[in-house]
């Protein structure tokens, strides 16, 4: 806290009580809350479709048919070994790196597919914070941390015209 009793410029870009971040939540959580249901299925479906996978050993497989380069699109791609039990790719067109999880939800978070489709229903059903913590089985900042992240996400569906 600074010397006025408010939080330093830092300590608020850092936490995520940024002005205009907490106004485009606010925003993102409007649209949500007047989307219909037929839309929320469609979001929900881009959100978690976005990851093809199968099971092999326990391990989570992509298939590489359905995989291509984020950064540059191209499907020319081999596999780079595992990062726990995710798949990691390179690509020969733009020499970089990525996973399977690369731009989605499930991009350095330890829920897995279950875990993000019930939070998605509690967010959909207007829940608040605690309610869906108690539902999923996890503590209320990491319901919250997957919040600010599944707003982000829906915000730039939502921007892109794609929902």
């Amino acid at each position: 806290m600074n010397r006025d009793g408010g939080m330093s410029s830092f300590r608020a870009n850092r936490f995520g009580n940024d002005k205009k971040e907490q106004e485009e939540d606010m925003i993102t959580k409007k649209y949500l809350k007047e989307m219909s249901e037929e839309d929320a299925g469609r979001l929900k479906q881009q959100i978690l479709g976005t990851i093809r996978c199968r099971k092999e050993d326990n391990k989570t497989v992509p298939n590489t048919a359905d995989i291509a380069c984020p950064h540059c699109g191209s499907k020319k791609i081999i596999r780079w070994g595992y990062n726990g039990n995710v798949q990691k790719y390179h690509c020969k067109n733009c020499f970089s790196y990525f996973s399977s999880t690369t731009n989605t939800v499930f991009s350095s978070s330890a829920m897995d597919y279950e875990v993000w489709s019930a939070f998605l229903d509690c967010e959909f059903r207007g829940m608040a914070l605690q309610e869906e913590a108690d539902l999923i089985s996890r503590s209320r900042t990491t319901c919250f941390n997957m919040r600010r992240k599944f707003y982000r996400i829906a915000e730039k569906l939502i921007t892109a015209g794609t929902v």
